[in-house]
């Protein structure tokens, strides 16, 4: 099963942080990535594949556009 959300932003004058916290732990996880699309084409900017053990984690990855961009989530479970 995938899941796939898109959220579009405009420029913020400078670089940017995604900030954002995970959970992957037992059987079936499968990945969770980000993507950022500045123009035609995307770009993966932090990804994480399988279990991570029973703990959450930050997620941060660097948002750098002069143009108007979209953040896509991907996420993938396995088993499903």
């Amino acid at each position: 099963m995938n899941i796939l959300t898109h959220y579009s932003l405009k420029d913020a004058g400078g670089p940017l942080c995604l900030r954002f916290w995970t959970h992957m732990f037992g059987h079936g996880v499968g990945s969770l990535n980000v993507y950022v699309r500045a123009g035609a084409k995307d770009r993966k900017i932090w990804g994480l594949t399988g279990d991570a053990g029973n703990n959450w984690y930050m997620g941060q990855a660097p948002i750098a556009s002069t143009d108007n961009f979209r953040v896509s989530i991907e996420i993938d479970i396995t088993g499903l």
